[in-house]
């Protein structure tokens, strides 16, 4: 039996020690990760003023950059301006911020799915499949220009939207005084990235519906962060430049099949091994504690469909382009996680366990990183 071993005798004994050293240890790993990634082409591009070979020096360079490209070629300009920022700031100072936002990438997925609960031991599962079911992790979250227009853009929509998942999993969940400081979050939620900023607000207003539906009395809070992202949307949507882009992909047949071929890609390989996990962690859930999906769940989950099929509107469906629907689905992994975890004590050791070995396998995968990128940063010649 499992509950016997040493291992999980060992685990229980020290379990908060195991889980905070382990937490820093994916922090520490993330921090040298982009302290030593090498820049892409794209990178290069955005740490130059605009449509020069000179290096950004000021703000100002950064907002005059932000306005011509919202006027001339793209809307993603909240991101990006936080991308640009990184840039202005010393090497390490950048590397500390973008570890901070994966590892709080990690925690708001496993204090949103878990329900405030089992936070540790989550966050370190939660970690670990941002690696092994994320669609590209590469492009997502160690590529500096990818990191800050899809994973920081993820920590905005998580943050925004974690009121009203609560609120949907929890029908008696309140909100707290500080929440309101999440109104410009939810602004910078809504314009954040084009499959998930509009289904955010859609998510939002859904919620908003069901506590009209039921004829609860509706805390104001909800009311202005569903306009601050539906600002954000509108700002996103509308952009001058929106136009110029899209012209720049190809027309006619070839757009059906870029869409179709996206669609595909989408369901049927980036993001089937997540759904995998889901399926089957329901199925067990349904099985062994005779639980049914909650609405909140299923609402959730109607959300990420949205947020792949929505990308029928899009003129590319790049592959990075899943890891908004990829962090929803994994925040609907991790509560079907936590509650199987409690079914019983010997499920509940078990399931501790995988999770450490997880989190254990992901911090090797970031020290082979790290030292790769440490000695290529040292000018070393690695053999392909």
């Amino acid at each position: 039996m499992l509950a016997s071993g040493r291992l999980i005798r060992f685990y229980r004994s020290h379990e908060k020690t195991v889980q905070a050293i382990l937490a820093l240890a994916v922090f520490i790993m993330a921090f040298f990760m982009y302290r030593y990634v090498e820049f892409s082409s794209d990178d290069l591009i955005y740490m130059n003023k605009w449509h020069s070979s000179e290096h950004l020096v000021t703000l100002s360079d950064i907002l005059y950059y932000e306005q011509q490209y919202y006027l001339t070629w793209g809307s993603r300009v909240i991101t990006q301006f936080f991308l640009q920022l990184m840039f202005l700031l010393p090497r390490p100072l950048s590397a500390f911020c973008y570890a901070s936002v994966f590892t709080g990438s990690a925690w708001l997925v496993s204090r949103i799915g878990g329900q405030g609960k089992d936070t540790g031991i989550l966050f370190l599962l939660a970690a670990g499949l941002m690696f092994y079911l994320n669609p590209q992790f590469a492009e997502t979250v160690t590529w500096y220009t990818g990191a800050a227009t899809y994973m920081l853009a993820l920590f905005f929509v998580l943050a925004a939207s974690a009121p009203f998942i609560r609120k949907a999993l929890d029908p008696d969940a309140s909100v707290s005084g500080l929440t309101w400081l999440l109104l410009p979050v939810s602004f910078m939620a809504g314009w954040s990235i084009e499959n998930m900023g509009p289904t955010m607000t859609l998510f939002m207003a859904y919620v908003i519906f069901t506590m009209i539906r039921k004829k609860e009395k509706i805390h104001p809070y909800y009311i202005c962060a569903l306009i601050c992202a539906a600002l954000g949307n509108a700002g996103m949507l509308l952009a001058p430049g929106n136009g110029a882009r899209g012209n720049s992909f190809a027309g006619g047949l070839m757009t059906i099949a870029y869409r179709g071929h996206g669609q595909v890609n989408a369901w049927c390989s980036w993001l089937f091994p997540a759904m995998a996990v889901f399926a089957v962690l329901r199925y067990i859930n349904f099985r062994k504690n005779k639980t049914n999906m909650p609405v909140g769940e299923k609402a959730l989950l109607a959300w990420y469909v949205l947020s792949i099929l929505i990308m029928l509107a899009a003129p590319t469906f790049p592959q990075r382009a899943a890891y908004g629907p990829f962090v929803i689905l994994l925040v609907c992994i991790i509560r079907e996680y936590r509650e199987l975890m409690h079914a019983d004590q010997e499920t509940d050791d078990f399931m501790s366990v995988l999770a450490v070995i997880i989190s254990l396998a992901f911090i090797g995968v970031l020290l082979s990183i790290d030292v790769l990128s440490f000695v290529r940063a040292m000018g070393a010649q690695i053999p392909h």
